[in-house]
């Protein structure tokens, strides 16, 4: 059985306070007939009167007294739950939640949020640091405003919109004491630990397909976010294939080399369409797409 009508309780309390179905109708812009309906639907959930009629009026009996008094309650909490939620939203809108990648936080805070020339003031942003598929079902959940990630996503609907902002190729991270040259092929790590983000993101299946490696080959460690990644390679555990960036976070205890043949990574923001009509993600998106096109390696 569905619940009680809140509408239906407000028309009861609204006929208890104004002590006549007249007043309440005009209160409430219903017409005496929508308003008795209201009243019967109740009492027939009720399974009796709640209302006693007489020439001034109306009354409660004390079944209709007995609901009114929980129905103030029920109305009253409906309220305060309007109001935390507009509070909520209000908050919301005056700031752009961001989920992305390590490196691209890395790469692009220090170019739009800083210096004299600064794309966005830094106070409108709060980032939130995760994987690719987190960062999406974030976005899909309405807990963020953009997602930054790599690899094209299958976008649910049309109501979400990707926008390129560059394209890094991968390097080879590895322990300074392994003397790796400045460039490389898969053939050098055979028989080598392999660090890399879990099975869900593209990196593990664009470093995996250079490498070679199958589904009986996995890494000897998963590690999600990039910083964890390379404080592990700089510990000696092992070497990482990322996307390169001059800003990654680590790159100046690791050995970095060139891949021979090898691959790039495309990263893309993605977002709701209807929420470009917030000013404040629409500079957002301007500000990483221009950082976008002046890290890309052409």
């Amino acid at each position: 059985m569905r619940p009680l009508n809140i509408d239906h309780l407000r028309s009861l309390v609204t006929i208890a306070d104004s002590g006549s179905m007249a007043s309440a109708g005009r209160l409430l812009h219903l017409s005496p007939a929508a308003l008795s309906l209201h009243v019967a639907e109740l009492e027939r959930r009720i399974g009796g009167r709640l209302l006693v009629r007489h020439a001034r009026g109306v009354s409660l009996n004390a079944a209709g007294r007995g609901l009114v008094d929980h129905a103030r309650r029920i109305l009253t909490q409906c309220l305060e739950a309007e109001e935390v939620a507009k509070t909520l939203v209000r908050e919301r809108s005056k700031r752009i939640k961001v989920a992305a990648l390590t490196f691209f936080i890395l790469e692009m805070l220090p170019r739009v949020a800083s210096g004299d020339h600064r794309l966005i003031d830094p106070s409108m942003i709060d980032f939130v640091v995760t994987e690719a598929p987190s960062a999406l079902q974030m976005l899909y959940a309405d807990d963020v405003d953009l997602a930054i990630v790599t690899k094209p996503p299958q976008l649910p609907s049309e109501d979400f919109a990707l926008i390129a902002l560059c394209t890094l190729p991968l390097a080879a991270f590895a322990p300074v004491g392994w003397h790796i040259p400045g460039r490389v092929g898969p053939a050098i790590f055979v028989d080598r630990p392999l660090i890399c983000p879990d099975t869900s993101t593209a990196s593990h299946e664009v470093a995996m397909r250079w490498l070679g490696r199958g589904a009986e080959q996995p890494a000897e460690f998963t590690v999600n976010f990039h910083s964890a990644i390379l404080r592990l390679v700089a510990e000696g555990l092992g070497f990482a294939l990322l996307p390169h960036t001059p800003k990654l976070l680590g790159e100046s205890q690791v050995s970095v080399s060139v891949l021979e043949d090898g691959p790039s990574m495309d990263v893309y923001a993605v977002y709701r369409r209807d929420a470009l009509d917030k000013t404040p993600l629409r500079q957002v998106i301007d500000a990483v797409t221009a950082v976008g096109r002046q890290i890309t390696v052409r």
